[in-house]
């Protein structure tokens, strides 16, 4: 029989962003799996905020009991939707992510601030398609976006970019977003060169308590080049959740 504190213990649902696989995770599951936590990696199909949505809430709805859901960059704008008055959730983990009020989006939070550096290097696949799916300009992406990652491995992500269809910068909140439903934790990259951190401490003075926040120096891939303190950070918001439960 399981100790009753590995019974109790969440699961945690991973959401990545757009751009990237769920593999980019591969890390902190490990991490996580170490500790005896059940884990799993969303697979967005990046076709539409609907069906992105609409696949966290099937992998959500999936497992059973409480659940931990943490979402990167893109991922946390699909988490606030996608979680919203779900009857599973433990807490919600915003990492470097996009955390939206009602009616917010990508594009009206990011209008409030100047242009991050590699914003001109979004470009579409196809430009002929309408709308297009985008990815980050190849040969920029490693001094982009994970420059604390090493030259090999970052070329290799860069390949294997996942194209999203444009209509994610655009998808607005409905409703009452998660975060302000569950308990909320926020860790934000004081190196990323893709999401302002900036833009980051707002999201996350709104979103979660100040004890609920930390800054560590990475880049906008923290899960590749800090995976341990990643984890670390997820496990205190499950160990958290389990203590209120």
């Amino acid at each position: 029989m399981e100790p009753t504190d590995q019974r109790r213990r969440p699961n945690i649902l991973l959401v990545r962003g757009a751009l990237e696989d769920g593999s980019i995770w591969t890390e902190v599951i490990q991490n996580l799996q170490r500790k005896d936590y059940n884990v799993v990696a969303s697979q967005l199909p990046l076709t539409s905020f609907t069906d992105d949505v609409r696949a966290v809430k099937r992998d959500l709805g999936a497992l059973h009991g409480p659940t931990v859901v943490v979402g990167h960059s893109y991922g946390g704008v699909v988490i606030t939707q996608a979680t919203s008055a779900a009857t599973n959730v433990a807490s919600l983990v915003y990492v470097a992510a996009v955390a939206p009020d009602t009616g917010e989006s990508i594009e009206s939070i990011l209008a409030q601030y100047p242009p991050p550096p590699g914003a001109r290097y979004v470009v579409p696949v196809d430009p002929n398609e309408t709308p297009p799916f985008l990815i980050f300009q190849r040969d920029r992406f490693p001094q982009f976006f994970c420059q604390d990652v090493g030259p090999r491995k970052a070329r290799a992500l860069a390949a294997a970019q996942a194209p999203a269809s444009a209509t994610f910068l655009s998808a607005q909140i409905k409703g009452l977003p998660a975060w302000r439903q569950f308990p909320t934790w926020y860790q934000i990259c004081s190196d990323d060169r893709v999401l302002e951190p900036t833009v980051q401490k707002m999201m996350a003075n709104r979103a979660a308590p100040p004890d609920h926040i930390i800054s560590i120096r990475a880049s906008h891939f923290p899960m590749l080049s800090r995976p341990e303190k990643v984890a670390k950070f997820i496990e205190q918001a499950a160990h958290d959740s389990t203590a209120r439960s």
